[in-house]
């Protein structure tokens, strides 16, 4: 553990930084952009590993072979499925995430102490990104998402145990910049760039955590809830839904919009 993260965690634990009600972000940027469908819109097929394990009774699965840790967190979160990105050219698409307070940048071997920084750099920041790559896998799909999904899923599941005896009012969110191609794999056995994909969202306000799931996002003024399964969402217009703090262009003030 470095000395910087040690830190982190003690203002953490010691409850300094901002006053209780003041809701924060820690936003996980998955560099290359992960498979949607193999993670959190998760869709099983002849192409479907058996170690994938997918929990039953969570429709329309999760795998828990790759992230168990997370598995366990079924309760707590909220897989956001049907976002929509404005392209298919990473560098495009990921101008579309927010910027933040602090940016921190990780890989499989670092993103677990990063996850920790962040928690404690959350105690005096109102938004906290880390930019953790590569997800981008055109080849070998499910060799590649193993090393890279046991990173992600003990460096989430501890942020998210770290920040319940935190009690602060912290909303974690992780995505790619877009998905990759549903159905059988390419003749490399990979996915390549697609549009549609999938968030993975949690989120603590007053030390009381919400009950999640799969869940369709409503838009201001159209009366109703936005089915994810025949529509398609902006990411712009995920970033100012309901269920996502709103986030100016520089994401230094978020507001609650409920």
């Amino acid at each position: 553990m470095t000395r910087r993260v040690f830190l982190s965690q003690a203002a953490a634990a010691c409850g300094i930084g901002f006053a209780a009600g003041t809701e924060h972000l820690i936003f996980v940027s998955m560099e290359g952009g992960p498979s949607h469908t193999d993670l959190f819109d998760f869709q099983a097929g002849p192409w479907t590993p058996d170690w994938m394990d997918p929990v039953r009774g969570f429709s329309p699965g999760f795998p828990r072979g790759l992230m168990p840790a997370l598995a366990g967190h079924l309760n707590e979160i909220r897989l956001v499925r049907g976002l929509r990105a404005a392209s298919r050219d990473h560098r495009v698409a990921l101008s579309a995430h927010p910027a933040c307070d602090v940016s921190l940048r990780a890989d499989r071997a670092s993103f677990i102490d990063a996850c920790a920084e962040a928690r404690g750099l959350a105690a005096w920041h109102r938004s906290i990104r880390i930019d953790f790559g590569s997800w981008d896998h055109h080849g070998n799909l499910y060799e590649n998402l193993r090393p890279m999904c046991a990173a992600f899923d003990r460096g989430i599941a501890r942020l998210i145990e770290g920040l319940k005896r935190d009690r602060r009012d912290v909303r974690v969110v992780a995505m790619g910049e877009f998905g990759r191609t549903p159905g059988p794999l390419n003749q490399n056995r990979g996915r390549d760039h697609h549009p549609v994909h999938a968030a993975l969202t949690w989120s603590a306000e007053r030390g009381e955590l919400r009950r999640l799931g799969f869940i369709s996002i409503s838009r201001a003024g159209d009366g109703g809830p936005l089915s994810l399964k025949k529509s398609r969402l902006a990411i712009q217009e995920f970033y100012r839904s309901r269920w996502l703090i709103h986030l100016d262009r520089r994401c230094h003030t978020p507001v609650r919009l409920e």
